[in-house]
């Protein structure tokens, strides 16, 4: 009886070693991802980041603007341009 009641306190123990890294591992992929969105940008840019190390990310939209289109809320923008995202804050 001595082994089960042991099996039965170590199987939630052995589930717990396995989720928290695995759920660590999930909250910065899911953080960085969220940051990439946030600048406009692919993981591959964000990398090598050759594309906009001396001038300005012509895609990016500032924060907001870049959450909205990605949301598939504003048509993209024409570089230089300022996005207008009033009609869709209001």
């Amino acid at each position: 009886c001595r082994l089960a009641s042991a099996t039965h306190a170590l199987a939630p123990a052995l589930l717990l070693l396995y989720t928290a890294p695995m759920g660590a591992v999930l909250a910065c992929f899911s953080a960085y991802h969220l940051f990439l969105i946030s600048v406009n940008q692919t993981s591959y840019e964000y990398a090598f980041k050759k594309a906009y190390t001396a001038r300005a990310n012509p895609h990016d939209r500032g924060c907001l603007g870049n959450w909205v289109g990605f949301c598939g809320g504003a048509p993209s923008v024409a570089a230089g341009e300022a996005p207008d995202i009033a009609h869709i804050l209001i």
